[in-house]
This record gives structure tokens, C-alpha cells and sequence, in this order.
């Protein structure tokens, strides 16, 4: 058996992939009866085949994805901050996401969506309690299309010159004649816009009636409007779609974006930028020696096995037990990195130690203990606090430690303080931690973090900026023409939120 996701095309091919028109057209109840369907059919397929609703790679594109990591070159990940004119900003453009693979529970971790409440992309599926949102979202994102992936508003194309009236006339009637016909793939409906677009073709509902009286225009074509109610100047716009293509893998993410986030994996290209920023010194060594105190699903592991240049020992600690084989006796890491040396040559310079402890326990463990003053870099991205929890079992911190105080105190203080013990001197430690809003309350996880390292005799060396996607939802402030968010950067002439890594050396 293999203990990892690949390419499943299983539910794709399967009768529960409906088309977008179906869906579009379908009662009310018919939809319902569709997504309950669905549901049943992924947490089956999640459960007995170990299959999560994402794409993994095929099986005979893992070597590729395992040498695309080794090769890439870290020089050109580093962009300048056009805001403060610094070289501190780093960004992922490998994608590499092969890890992902090897931790299907990944999908399994909770998102917090507010005070006490919390939800994973497996609840949105195999919770029945979980339905209602899962419904409303597909409603969304299909009934309403509100991603715009399946029928994208129609505008001619940019050389078009004529008037855009006449145009949206042509359009809707070229469309409809051929659906009626069968000669077309086309099928349109009309969406309700008080706005005024650029390059936008809109319908007045005059025209439509005219369009229903030649028989050409039908009910599911108008998505709920009654041009008997309405104003015969009112103007709609015109969303044009396939009528052959399917909704499924598409709306697997719709489901990750609008109701249960999924934790990012940490990408393993800017974790092998960081380990050769650090170590580059301590080439020469027998063995150069890294601690990651919370290994997470293996993006960071990922990018030390990439250093095919020297000889690493990765030794990593996490409490959860799901990314443990118990059939195996081994952890998912180990059977990682079975797998990535079974593909990648010079993969025997890598060795890991996997050890199921918690980062605040970790101290008393006697094989752990056989490192202390012998790390050469300190790197991992914890939890941060509760704004994600990556299993229900009571090793989690933020399910040992309910309240922040706490947590700081309890987790995140002996973490760092063991880290800092076990680092030589001479060496670089890095921590991925960002304050995040919970609620209505806000926790300063970053000040906290500074503070404790800085009581530890560490030194503050400043911070890199690891850049994120670009949000289509960043809001820009009036008065400062400036983001309203925490944490942004200016890369390429646009904003950038981005996490920070704080850097400390240990003299």
C-alpha cells in the first residue's frame, strides 16, 4: 500500500460530476440532493482510498517534482521591498508542492473562523452538522458562480470599437439561435448590474422580451428575474458559458477558498533558501545539523532533503500522531524520505530523526538530549496559536492551552528557550510567526516571540519578508493610499502581504 495521494481522477470521471448548466438549471432541491450526493461520494472515497478532494501529482511525476526542488535556484528568489529599498523579500516561484502528498490529513486541520469555532475542508465534506455551509457555498460558487469561473461576464475583444448596446444585442441572440439550433456549445444568463463597466455589453429587458417572444429566450436563461416586474430599461449583463464543462476538480477549491481554509504547507523552495542562507557557513562539517520544532506536513523537511550539497540531519519534533504509520512503525517524514531517496540520487548525505513530542517537551527526550549545544540552524513556522489546529488530539497546544496567556508561557516560551539551548554559538535560528486576529481579539505573537529569544541572549538580527499570493480582497486605505493590513511590501510596483521570518543569532 501507498501511503501517499497521487493524481485521482476516480470522482472526475464519475456520474457525480455534473456540468455547470445542469447544476445552474436544477430546482433548488434537485442541488441539494446533488451536494449531499457529492459529499457522501468524497468522504467515501477520502476515508477507504485515502483520496482527499485535491489534485496530487501522477505517480510517474514524483521523481520529476523531487529534482524541480533540488534545482532550484534560491539566488533568484530575492526581491527588493520597494517601499523601504531593502533586499529582505523572498517568494516562492518553484510551487513546488509535492509534500503535500504525503499528508493527506493536511485537509484534516481546522481553520478558525471565529470565537470557539473552527471547521477543515474533511468537515465541510463527511459532517453533516458542516452541510448547511457546504451548501451555501456551492450554491455560491455554482448557482451564482460568484468566483466567475464557469461563466465569465462576455466582453468583446479590446480592438472592438462599435457600440457595445448593439453588440450585447448580437451576442444574445447569436447565442441563444445556436442553442436552440444544437449547432453551439454556448448557453448564456443574465446578471442583475447597477454599475457601469468598462468593455462591458449590457441587455435592456425590452430586448430580452422581445428575444422571449420569438421563443428563443427561456426561463433558465433569466436566473430568477421577471421581466414582467421590472423596468424595460433595466440593463443586464451577459454571462456566457460552456455547456459541456464540468464543475469538479474546480469547485474542490471553491470549497477551500469560502468555507474551510486549508493550512498552507510551508514552501519547500523558500525553507531551502533559508537552510542555505544559514549554513552556508558550516559547510566543511561531517554533519551540519538543523532542528525544525514543528515539522507540520513536511514542506520544510522537503527543502532540506533538496541540499544535495551537504550533508544534512534534519531532527524534527511534532506531537501529532496522524502523520504517524502505524502500520509501518515510522513516521510520514521517514516514508518521505524513503521515497525521495528512492528517486533522487545523492539523497544518502540526507538523515532525519523523528521524534512525536510536542516542542515544549521535547527537552526530556533522550535522544533529543544528545544534541543539545550541536544544532547549526533553528528554523520552523509553529502554530500560531489557535488560528490553526491540526488535529483534535489533546497534544495540540492550543487544546492544551485554551487561553493565550498560557499558550505563551506554556508552549511558545519553552519552545523557543529549548531551541535556543540546543543552538551553538556562532549560529542563526529563524521562526515563521505572524500575530493574528481571532475574533474580535488581537494576539501579539510577534512582539512575544521577539521578547522570549531576546531573554534567551539572543540577538535580533531583523526579519525577511516571505511574499504571499496577491489578494484580489486587499483593501487600500483613502487617507494613505496604503494598505489597511499588517505585514506588506511593494515587489514588482504592486502591494504584497507577506509573513514575517524574524532572524537571531547567538553569539
Amino acid at each position: 500500500m501507498a501511503y501517499y495521494y497521487t493524481k485521482n481522477d476516480d470522482l472526475v470521471k464519475s456520474n457525480i460530476n455534473k456540468t455547470f448548466g445542469e447544476l445552474f438549471t436544477c430546482s433548488p432541491k434537485q442541488f441539494e440532493v446533488w451536494v449531499n450526493e457529492l459529499c457522501t461520494a468524497v468522504t467515501k472515497q477520502w476515508d477507504e482510498k485515502g483520496q482527499p478532494p485535491k489534485a496530487g501529482v501522477k505517480l510517474e511525476e514524483m521523481g520529476s517534482e523531487f529534482e524541480r526542488i533540488c534545482r532550484v535556484d534560491t539566488s533568484k528568489m530575492w526581491f527588493k521591498d520597494e517601499q523601504t529599498r531593502k533586499l529582505d523579500c523572498v517568494m516562492d516561484g518553484a510551487r513546488v508542492s509535492i509534500a503535500n502528498s504525503f499528508f493527506p490529513n493536511i485537509l484534516k486541520a481546522k481553520d478558525t473562523v471565529g470565537e470557539d469555532k473552527a471547521i477543515s475542508v474533511y468537515d465541510l465534506f463527511a459532517k453533516k452538522s458542516a452541510r448547511p455551509k457546504t451548501l451555501a457555498v456551492l450554491d455560491k460558487c455554482i448557482r451564482d458562480d460568484g468566483f466567475y469561473d464557469f461563466s465569465p461576464i462576455y466582453r468583446p475583444p479590446t480592438t472592438y470599437k462599435g457600440d457595445l448596446r448593439r453588440e450585447a444585442r448580437r451576442i444574445v441572440e447569436e447565442i441563444l439561435t445556436e442553442e436552440q439550433s444544437g449547432a453551439g456549445t454556448r448557453s448564456l444568463w443574465l446578471d442583475v448590474s447597477e454599475k457601469i463597466e468598462r468593455r462591458t455589453p449590457r441587455i435592456n429587458a425590452k430586448e430580452l422580451k422581445q428575444l422571449q417572444e420569438k421563443g428563443l429566450l427561456k426561463k433558465k436563461h433569466l436566473n430568477g428575474i421577471d421581466l414582467n416586474k421590472v423596468d424595460e430599461d433595466s440593463l443586464y449583463r451577459i454571462r456566457v458559458y460552456n455547456i459541456n464543462q464540468k464543475v469538479l476538480p474546480l469547485i474542490f477549491r471553491h470549497l477551500e477558498l469560502g468555507a474551510g481554509i486549508a493550512p498552507n504547507n510551508f514552501p519547500s523552495a523558500v525553507a531551502r533558501l533559508l537552510y542555505k542562507y544559514a549554513t552556508d557557513k558550516c559547510i566543511g562539517q561531517d554533519e551540519i545539523v538543523i532542528y525544525d520544532p514543528s515539522m507540520g506536513f513536511g514542506g520544510r523537511l522537503l527543502g532540506a532533503m533538496s541540499l544535495r550539497d551537504r550533508p544534512i540531519h534534519y531532527i524534527g519534533t511534532d506531537p501529532n500522531t496522524e502523520n504517524w504509520i502505524k502500520e509501518l512503525g515510522i513516521s510520514r517524514y521517514e516514508y518521505m524520505e524513503r521515497i525521495f531517496k528512492s528517486h533522487v540520487r545523492y539523497g544518502e548525505l540526507f538523515k532525519g530523526t523523528y521524534i512525536c513530542s510536542g516542542s515544549e517537551d521535547v527537552a526530556k527526550n533522550t535522544e533529543f538530549k544528545k544534541y543539545k549545544g550541536k544544532v547549526d540552524f533553528v528554523f520552523t513556522s509553529p502554530p500560531y496559536f489557535s488560528a490553526e489546529i491540526y488535529s483534535d488530539e489533546p497534544t495540540q497546544s492550543s487544546i492544551k492551552y485554551k487561553e493565550y496567556g498560557g499558550w505563551r508561557d506554556n508552549f511558545l516560551r519553552p519552545t523557543l528557550t529549548t531551541a535556543a539551548d540546543w543552538l551553538k554559538h556562532d549560529r542563526i535560528l529563524a521562526f515563521n510567526i505572524a500575530d493574528i486576529n481571532v475574533g474580535s481579539t488581537q494576539y501579539p505573537l510577534e512582539n512575544d516571540l521577539i521578547e522570549i529569544l531576546k531573554e534567551c541572549g539572543l540577538s535580533y538580527q531583523g526579519k525577511l519578508k516571505m511574499v504571499l499570493a496577491i489578494s484580489p480582497s486587499m483593501k487600500i486605505k483613502k487617507e494613505t493610499r496604503q494598505p489597511s493590513m499588517k505585514n506588506f511590501c511593494v515587489v514588482n510596483g504592486r502591494w504584497r502581504k507577506y509573513e514575517p521570518i524574524f532572524i537571531f543569532y547567538k553569539p
